[in-house]
């Protein structure tokens, strides 16, 4: 109860939640989605901004960490592999999150879909290699006769915490 909250108010406590919902800056922001398709054009708002306040897989922490590239997707080999270091001066809970966005298919995509993550206890300025599978379940899609097709084309992949981008780049199926 309050010793938690206090905890966590005061530092003493790293915080490593990250929401499942997307929240808007106030109600007159809303719709507001996590992965909304393609052939939705969301409310153009004229005296704001149209993202959400906090995104879906948001968090916050006392904690930064840097994040740097070691391989990319491939065709045959679908897998992001990266290093994730704690630049801070305390231990925190790293959350990295891997996103794709189908840009050539049999259907209209979600613009940024989970397909996987990770969470782990990082010591100030100790590194992990991580990696995190893209699946073919991830990237099935229903054709026109409503059957689980894995159709070919380009997928655009984003690695990011708390629901910003970090790292991001493309590979065809």
């Amino acid at each position: 109860g309050g010793e938690a909250l206090a905890g966590l108010l005061l530092g003493d406590i790293e915080p490593a939640g990250r929401l499942s919902v997307s929240l808007p800056d106030d109600a007159t922001r809303l719709p507001v989605y996590y992965n909304p398709k393609d052939s939705y054009r969301p409310m153009a708002y004229y005296d704001g901004a149209a993202l959400p306040k906090y995104p879906f897989g948001a968090g916050l922490g006392y904690t930064r960490f840097a994040y740097s590239l070691i391989s990319a997707p491939e065709k045959d080999r679908r897998e992001v592999f990266f290093r994730v270091t704690n630049t801070a001066d305390r231990p925190g809970w790293a959350v990295p999150q891997l996103y794709i966005h189908r840009l050539q298919g049999v259907a209209t995509s979600r613009r940024r879909q989970l397909v996987g993550f990770d969470k782990f206890l990082l010591d100030p300025g100790e590194s992990r290699e991580v990696r995190l599978l893209i699946s073919d379940e991830s990237l099935i899609q229903w054709d026109y006769r409503l059957r689980p097709t894995l159709a070919p084309g380009r997928i655009h992949w984003y690695l990011g915490d708390s629901g910003k981008e970090l790292l991001d780049g493309e590979f065809t199926v």
